[in-house]
């Protein structure tokens, strides 16, 4: 009789496993199935649609326009500024978030310290809004350019990392991606 009994106290350690297991598992998918069901109920959508309604807006854009800003740009934190050595320096990109609700930008200012003059520049095939990303000035036989690095695209619970490089022709205006022939980001 003692055998029977300690098979019995085997096969109810064991079933108690399996429930145990059972019932992770469901705390598991419940707790999946609420995040979900929070991110849907706050409104936020999914982060790849973010960006490509944000890629379809940019192509409505068909020529380079500057206009002179009456105020700086909105408060905003992780965007670049670049000094050039005229003494201008550029703003780009950058993220503003209220707790609420998170924007992201891609606009580009021109800031003339001297005469504490803003200028507002949007340009067709801008890189799409990001933070955190770098920047730097280059020039090379009169050519006067700024590379933006990477960054990345946030939401309050999501979040896009950028692993491309931009050129921006200071004299144009024009923004181009920068692709090797191997498809690596230089």
């Amino acid at each position: 009789m003692g055998k029977k009994d300690k098979k019995t106290d085997k096969d109810k350690q064991i079933a108690k496993q399996l429930k145990k297991q059972l019932k992770s598992e469901k705390v598991a998918t419940k707790r999946e199935r609420k995040e979900k069901n929070a991110l849907e109920n706050d409104g936020e959508e999914d982060i790849e649609k973010i960006l490509k309604d944000l890629a379809a807006k940019e192509k409505e854009k068909t020529a380079v326009t500057v206009t002179v800003s009456l105020d700086p740009p909105s408060a905003r934190a992780n965007c670049t500024m670049t000094a050039l050595p005229n003494g201008d320096v550029i703003l780009f990109g950058g993220e503003f978030c209220d707790g609420q609700s998170t924007v992201v930008y891609n606009d580009l200012y021109r800031w003339n310290v001297d005469k504490n003059e803003w200028k507002h520049i949007e340009s067709p095939n801008s890189p799409p809004p990001r933070c955190s990303h770098q920047s730097v000035f280059y020039r090379d036989q009169g050519l006067e350019k700024l590379f933006v690095f990477g960054g990345e695209f946030a939401t309050l619970d999501q979040f896009h990392h950028y692993n491309d490089l931009w050129e921006l022709d200071l004299k144009t205006y024009l923004w181009t991606p920068v692709r090797s022939e191997s498809g690596v980001v230089p």
